[in-house]
């Protein structure tokens, strides 16, 4: 087994705008099915509903992405799939990388021979430069996923 070169950790703030925003529109959605679905009268202001979901989301957010991190080693790239099961793909496997918005949250889907699923690589990462500059440097600048990066990079900077 190859030796561990970088681990890159998931961005706190993006992952806690889209939590915030999913919990606490889920929570007044409850509160309002309690009130005109079932009758009950629920005195809370939907302020209240927001900083909970917030102050909640805050608290849950940095154990998930200490606990989900992208691996890279200096034959392949360790990531999670979609339904956060891990997979290895050795860098001279990734065949295809495409973008993909989800929940507002952008990822790279990596598929890659032997893999049963694709990876879903965050472009969310805490170190983004860091980790585009490693994967270049530990695949090469025309693996597929190091040119995916570059050119997130490249609309990134046109977007301003």
């Amino acid at each position: 087994m190859s030796e561990l070169v970088a681990t890159f950790r998931m961005a706190f703030f993006p992952v806690w705008r889209v939590v915030t925003a999913l919990s606490s529109g889920g929570v007044a959605a409850f509160l309002l099915w309690l009130r005109f679905g079932v009758g009950i009268p629920v005195p809370v202001p939907q302020v209240a509903v927001t900083a909970l979901a917030a102050a909640l989301g805050a608290a849950l957010i940095p154990a998930v992405a200490a606990y989900y991190g992208v691996y890279l080693r200096w034959d392949g790239i360790r990531c999670s799939d979609a339904y956060c099961i891990y997979h290895f793909a050795r860098w001279e496997s990734i065949e295809a990388v495409r973008p993909v918005n989800f929940l507002g949250l952008k990822y790279l889907r990596v598929r890659a021979a032997g893999l049963s699923r694709e990876m879903w690589v965050p472009l969310f990462l805490s170190d983004l430069p860091g980790f585009c500059a490693a994967v270049s440097e530990l695949a090469g600048p025309d693996n597929p996923l190091a040119l995916s990066l570059q050119q997130h990079a490249a609309a990134r900077c046109r977007a301003g």
